[in-house]
């Protein structure tokens, strides 16, 4: 039997657990038949695990930890909730009611144990650990909170909203936990220009009507968390911003950066994504404007449209990237990537299924070149986008806990 970790390992997988999100939200799309096996032909190992065939930076591997877990379909999220033990969120897929909780212990790192916490949920997303240790799920339509401490977490579990929007291109709920205590929550756009029918693509609404009224869609919420546990009201952060899926806080300065999955053109290079410093109030222009402030194809003819007064980006990233992970490394980053923002691109073309790094400077704000991270997808050799799988990243001098699960998407 495998000994449990060691508390200055247990330190080391401190710092990298905030991975794990990224390579689940990016995955591995391998040839059609093929496992994560197809990946790891060699005895290279990353520390106790399998070392997957994929690309990285100097200084890091890719391991495998579990594939094809009984039941598991579509994980989307992890956390640790104490030494050795992770939660998982399992999307299920897109049919209503098919997700699950998984926890997940490594205390043999060798022979993982999976069981499920709690069945049933709706396309479940969102997973965030606040303060006080509870764990917060993003549902579609509502947001539900966990005591990882009870014998029984289903029986803990309390629903602290039920009212968010489940129709549309965009149901799911993604959170971040601000520090100040309170949650972010994601209300994406219901399609994606605002078309008012499928088959008219072309005609589209000015204002968009979904974006009006006192709860608009495709804009960013934050509900205080009281005292008790419970949730404050909803007050509007942000607004203009298709679908957050990549959100989170830099540590020190507070400042929160959201990866923009940007509306979908044909064209292989338009439009861009971005990444956006989230300012209360601001509007960031979706779906009027794209990338640096420019008229969306929709809207060019709409000569008193201004997109000048609208937020511009930070930074713009590679068009159908499609960020779904976001992290800030921290003073101890992986590999020399100290103080850098990774972020995990999940689209299926060319420029994604990969992890970039970029720097941020003295107030959090992304600096420097875009850097490759990790190589996981369409261009890796024999890889096309046929099964979905799931890997984490580490060092080859086995600076981190080599946490993560891989399982099949069918």
């Amino acid at each position: 039997m495998s000994m449990p970790l060691s508390n200055a390992a247990l330190r080391r997988l401190g710092r990298c657990v905030m991975l794990l999100n990224l390579m689940l939200l990016v995955g591995l799309f391998l040839a059609a038949g093929a496992s994560a096996k197809d990946y790891a032909r060699n005895k290279a190992r990353c520390g106790p695990f399998v070392k997957v065939a994929v690309s990285t930076a100097p200084g890091l591997c890719l391991g495998l930890v579990a594939q094809d877990v009984k039941r598991m379909r579509f994980p989307r999220g992890v956390i640790q909730v104490a030494p050795d033990i992770f939660w998982v969120i399992d999307m299920g897929g897109w049919s209503p009611g098919r997700g699950k909780l998984w926890r997940m212990n490594l205390s043999n790192p060798k022979a993982p144990l999976f069981r499920v916490l709690d069945q049933g949920l709706d396309r479940p997303h969102g997973l965030v650990k606040g303060a006080s240790g509870r764990v917060y799920v993003g549902t579609a339509g509502a947001i539900w909170r966990y005591d990882p401490s009870a014998s029984d977490p289903a029986a803990s579990k309390q629903r602290l909203l039920e009212d968010l929007p489940t129709a549309g291109r965009h149901p799911l709920t993604h959170l971040a936990y601000d520090p100040k205590g309170a949650l972010i929550i994601n209300v994406g756009a219901p399609s994606d220009h605002c078309e008012l029918a499928k088959d008219e693509p072309a005609r589209v609404g000015h204002p968009c009507p979904t974006s009006q009224g006192d709860r608009p869609q495709a804009a960013l919420y934050r509900a205080e968390i009281r005292a008790d546990g419970t949730l404050g009201p909803l007050r509007l952060l942000a607004e203009g911003l298709r679908n957050s899926m990549a959100m989170a806080f830099h540590p020190s300065t507070g400042l929160l950066l959201q990866g923009e999955n940007n509306i979908d053109y044909k064209e292989a290079g338009q439009p861009k994504e971005e990444l956006n410093i989230i300012q209360p109030g601001a509007h960031y222009g979706w779906p009027y404007c794209i990338e640096n402030q420019q008229r969306a194809r929709h809207y060019r003819k709409r000569s008193a449209l201004d997109c000048a007064k609208t937020q511009a980006p930070a930074r713009l990233l590679p068009a159908h990237a499609a960020p779904l992970g976001l992290v800030f490394s921290g003073p101890d980053g992986l590999a020399g990537f100290n103080d850098h923002w990774l972020v995990a691109y999940h689209g299926y073309r060319s420029a994604g299924q990969r992890i970039v790094a970029i720097g941020a400077d003295a107030d959090g704000e992304p600096s420097g070149e875009l850097q490759e991270w990790s190589l996981i997808g369409p261009n890796v050799p024999d890889a096309t986008h046929a099964a979905r799988q799931s890997a984490s990243a580490s060092t080859t001098k086995g600076d981190c806990g080599w946490r993560t699960i891989a399982t099949r998407r069918f």
